[in-house]
């Protein structure tokens, strides 16, 4: 994931698209999200919204108000809200476990997820090693 340099505000999109490769056992599987984290090692985000689709979206740019057509609403299968993250020293965690989210995958294996930062901040390089980690239980 790529970030802008200028302020976010609440609300914004941060980065880009992910694709979750092998989410589901076959094409067109379904499963179930237990857990999600977002890494930070440049230790600057806070509360993050993690939105997850059955098929890629097209997403308002970076650092831009997060929004999505109409037709690309129909294919969000779910939101995890990271409430807050914790500074771990020089690196901040965002985490919730214990989810019960289902998702189907449409026309492929892949599951989709976008961010969307919920508190304003500035990176002040552009940052390319915000990862995100999902546990999944495929059907």
């Amino acid at each position: 994931l790529t970030t802008a340099t200028t302020a976010y505000i609440a609300g914004d999109t941060l980065g880009t698209q992910f694709t979750v490769a092998n989410a589901a056992r076959v094409s067109g599987g379904s499963g179930t999200i237990v857990g999600c984290t977002v890494m930070d090692v440049n230790d600057i985000v806070g509360a993050i919204d993690v939105v997850f689709s059955r098929e890629s979206i097209t997403l308002a740019s970076d650092n831009a108000a997060w929004a999505v057509s109409d037709a690309d609403a129909l294919k969000i299968v779910g939101l995890v809200q990271l409430v807050g993250a914790f500074d771990i020293g020089n690196n901040r965690i965002a985490q919730q476990f214990n989810l019960a989210v289902p998702y189907d995958c449409s026309g492929g294996t892949s599951l989709f997820a976008s961010l969307i930062t919920r508190t304003g901040h500035t990176f002040f390089a552009a940052v390319t090693d915000l990862q995100l980690a999902l546990w999944v239980e495929r059907n």
